[in-house]
This record gives structure tokens, C-alpha cells and sequence, in this order.
């Protein structure tokens, strides 16, 4: 009877260890899950931000909408009135290259100008352009070699009974490398 017992107690004894073992592995797969998932969404966040940096800057377009009238009982000229800014992509240039700073055709009529800043320092300044029109800035000139990122201003201004209103002005940065 006693070796029964001992039979008995060792097979608890094995089933008890087997149980264990099936849940340090549980634990195991589970850490490796938890650590894989981590990885991935890393990644997707790693991947997410390389890719802004290096995709061209989309144009975009703010729509100035208050509602309000102004002291004449007269609805605001500027309600419901579209601003596109138009984007610079991410490129290698060298001396001879022009960057084309455009105020889109979509613009109406709102004049746009455009300052472009490296580090706080102002670089280039242009005068306000018609909507459809373009000016060249001479970046290879005014541009070491290397690589310069840089910030774009585009300021809109739109004509109201004689008197040029400024509009909210759009930034957009993008790096240019010179070689």
C-alpha cells in the first residue's frame, strides 16, 4: 500500500512540475508577445516620422469662417474665405538651382509673401505675389554646401476697400542639401 502512495505522490509530484513548466511557458510566449508587440510600434513610429521628414509638404488650405458682421450690419468680407499654401519638397540643389515660390492660382485674390528662415536668420525675402504668379529664388546662390533646413513663411494679404488686410500666414519646413 505504501509504494501505492509513493506511485501516487511521485505522479502528483510529476503532474504538479508539468504544470509549472506549461506556465513558465506561458509567461514566456506572453514577455516575447508583449516585447514583439513593443517592436512593431516602435517601428510604426520610427517609420511614421521618417517618412514626414521626407515626403513633400502637401499644400494646405485654411478656411477663415467667424460669422460675424461688422459695425454696418454688413457680413465680414473675409467669412468663408479660402487661403492655399503651396508647399517646397525635400531636394538636393547646387549653384545654378532656383526654388520656385508660388501663390496658387486657387488664391483669388490674395497677394502672398514669402520669407524663408535658416536658424532665426532670415535668408530671403520676396515681394507679394498676384495669385497664378510665381517668383524664382536663387537658393544655390544664397546657400552653403551642405544640408539646411529651413522655414518657409508664406504671409497672405487681401485687398478690402482699399486697404490690404494681412491673413494668417503659413509655415512649412523642408531641408535642402546643396552639393
Amino acid at each position: 500500500m505504501k509504494s501505492l502512495n509513493n506511485a501516487n505522490c511521485n505522479m502528483q509530484t510529476h503532474a504538479q512540475g508539468q504544470n509549472e513548466q506549461e506556465q513558465e511557458k506561458k509567461k514566456k510566449r506572453y514577455w516575447l508577445l508583449l516585447l514583439l508587440l513593443l517592436l512593431l510600434l516602435g517601428i510604426c513610429a520610427g517609420g511614421s516620422y521618417y517618412f514626414k521628414k521626407i515626403m513633400p509638404q502637401p499644400n494646405g488650405t485654411i478656411k477663415i469662417q467667424n460669422g460675424e458682421e461688422n459695425e454696418d450690419g454688413k457680413k465680414d468680407p473675409l467669412d468663408g474665405l479660402y487661403v492655399t499654401y503651396s508647399g517646397i519638397t525635400d531636394t538636393t540643389i547646387s549653384d545654378k538651382s532656383v526654388v520656385e515660390l508660388k501663390n496658387l492660382k486657387e488664391n483669388g485674390d490674395i497677394i502672398m509673401k514669402f520669407e524663408i528662415y535658416e536658424n532665426s536668420k532670415l535668408l530671403y525675402s520676396s515681394d507679394y505675389i498676384k495669385s497664378g504668379e510665381h517668383i524664382n529664388w536663387e537658393a544655390g546662390k544664397d546657400l552653403s554646401v551642405g544640408e539646411h533646413t529651413l522655414s518657409v513663411i508664406q504671409t497672405p494679404q487681401i485687398e478690402v476697400d482699399g486697404e490690404y488686410i494681412p491673413l494668417t500666414s503659413g509655415t512649412c519646413e523642408c531641408i535642402l542639401t546643396k552639393i
